[in-house]
């Protein structure tokens, strides 16, 4: 008997695995697009209530709730400013979209009401 003839595999041992897993469906369009460039775009397309929209939304996803504070970079960097950002969430929030607990000396609270369809 030679030394490689203790390696042979049996048909038996020749199976491939197979994934019971079912494919993953998905609801409805979706985009996936770099959450910066999303935000120049709306701040210069002049939809800063949008922008803000879609910080609040990210951020929800990021932390996993809907119940998030906001940081400023962000908007700073797309060049919203933080008067446009305040007004920005006074309009969301009078069109029920956020609840906004304004805390003094610290960031804001933000509640997101509103729900995606699908």
């Amino acid at each position: 008997m030679e030394w490689h003839e203790d390696f042979r595999l049996t048909p038996g041992q020749m199976t491939i695995p197979v994934s019971t897993k079912k494919p993953r469906r998905r609801r409805g369009a979706f985009v996936m697009v770099p959450y910066p460039a999303i935000l120049e775009v709306a701040a210069k397309a002049g939809g800063v209530s949008l922008a803000v929209m879609i910080g609040i939304l990210f951020e929800a996803w990021k932390q996993n709730s809907r119940t998030v504070q906001l940081s400023g970079i962000a908007f700073e960097l797309a060049g919203i400013s933080r008067h446009a950002r305040q007004r920005a969430l006074r309009q969301l929030q009078s069109a029920g979209f956020v609840e906004i607990d304004n805390r003094v000396g610290g960031k804001s609270t933000i509640t997101l009401l509103w729900q995606a369809p699908g």
